[in-house]
Order: structure tokens, then sequence, then C-alpha cells
């Protein structure tokens, strides 16, 4: 998705609160697409997000129940046999990812 591909162009910037909630928003829907490379660019948005924005500004953004809902997403895309390998990979990179962070303190 062209908007996951400029949110991590723009990096850390007064907006990237703004760019990261709605695009989570905009690839939510999309989430249990029967596309795998819709589910794809779903889990690429989510780890754009996760892995750009520091640990403070997330938690501020995105409540411990949404951050546990893309876990409990990206469980069932990591364990479905219906879903490709990468989408295994990039499901379990995004749990590693939740979990690291959550756990930091």
């Amino acid at each position: 998705m062209v908007a996951s591909m400029i949110f991590v162009r723009c990096g850390i910037c007064p907006t990237v609160g703004r760019m990261a909630t709605e695009l989570i928003a905009y690839v939510r829907p999309h989430r249990y697409s029967e596309n795998p490379k819709v589910r794809g660019a779903c889990l690429a948005a989510h780890l754009n997000v996760v892995a750009l924005l520091p640990k403070e500004l997330s938690i501020q953004l995105f409540s411990v129940e949404e951050r546990q809902e893309w876990v409990d997403w990206a469980g069932h895309v990591a364990t479905s046999v219906q879903s490709l390998q990468v989408e295994h990979d990039l499901a379990a990179q995004l749990i590693s990812m939740i979990v690291e962070q959550d756990q930091e303190d």
C-alpha cells in the first residue's frame, strides 16, 4: 500500500502521530481480506507503525486493548493454513515487536 510507504518515508515528523492513526484506520477493514497481498500489506502497515513510532507515542496513540487486538489478529494470521509464508513471517515479527515493546520498562 502506498500509504504505508509514504508513512515510512516521512520518518519522525510533527505529523507522524496523525499519520500513524490514519494508516491503521485505513487498513483496519482490510485485515481479513481474502486477498493475501492485501493481508500482507495490512501486516506491513502495522509493522511500519510499530517500528517507526517511539514506544511512548505508540502507547499514547493506541490503547493496550487495541495493541492486544493487533497481537490476536497477527496470531490468527500466523496460525492460519490459508496464510502465505510471507504473512506468517510478518505476523510473527509484528507479535514479537509488540510483545517486546510492552515488556520494556
